[in-house]
Parts: C-alpha cells; structure tokens; sequence
C-alpha cells in the first residue's frame, strides 16, 4: 500500500497540472533549477505531516501541508499580476472539491500566500510566489496507507 500523504500530494499535483496559464509544467519535489523555457509553471512540494487527533482506537487524523510555487518570467508584464492569476487558477481548482475526489480526505484549508519575490539575474525578471494549502485527512493509526 501507498501512504495516503502521497496518494493526495500526487492527486494535487494531478488537480493542478492543466491550468490555464501554466499548463503542463508542474513539477513535483523538483530540487533542480528550471530552465527559462519552463515557465510559467508550478513547483508542488510535500510540507510537514502533523497529527491532529486519535479519531477512535484506530483511526488517526492528521493535517498535511503541501507547498504550491508559482514561478513566471516576463520582460512586459507585471509579474504581480501575472501570479495573482496563477494563484486564482490554484485556488479554484483546489477548491472546486474539498474531499479531493479522495475518501479519506476530510477538508482542503488554504493557507498562506508568501509575498512574491522577484530577481532579475537572467534575460527576463522573474517572479515567484508560495502558496500553502493544508489538507486534513483520515488513515489507520498503525498503517499509515490503510
């Protein structure tokens, strides 16, 4: 069996992959840069994995943080607005279904959104923001895929 946490960050990075602006360039626990020819994309990161409470003698509740990065470049846009719109498109896909489409989901919460950062080292500034979503879930207490 898969542990549920990687059962859901792998159907977030599905919910997410497709969006308008940044299309099929999702890449999920990328530790390498990414070339200029890959953005607009988004990063999707596992975060912490906390328990949240015994929901009965087997069965535990636990809250997992996923780390979404937007990640634009332009030379004339405002790349502001730019991961505004990427954020939109996250967030309505995120939220179109609290569960996931997953039966041991139990809420998606939205967190923070990072202040964006901006550098502008290569041909074209670029812009990246950190979104946070927490996602409560449900699995046995003494096998963490069941």
């Amino acid at each position: 069996m898969t542990h549920r946490a990687e059962t859901l960050i792998a159907k977030v990075t599905g919910v997410v992959t497709g969006l308008a602006t940044t299309s099929d360039r999702v890449y999920r626990g990328r530790a390498y840069p990414l070339g200029k020819d890959q953005d607009p994309a988004l990063l999707v990161y596992q975060g912490a994995d906390e328990p949240q409470s015994l929901h009965s003698q087997t069965l535990l509740d636990s809250l997992l943080t996923v780390r979404v990065e937007a990640r634009v470049r332009s030379a004339s846009d405002q790349l502001d607005t730019l991961l505004n719109r990427i954020r939109e498109e996250v967030t309505v896909a995120l939220q179109a279904d609290y569960l996931q489409g997953l039966t041991f989901v139990l809420d998606t919460l939205e967190g923070e959104a990072a202040e964006p950062e901006f550098s502008t080292d290569g041909e074209q500034p670029l812009g990246r923001q950190v979104m946070t979503w927490k996602f409560l879930y449900r699995r046995n207490r003494t096998n963490p895929g069941a």
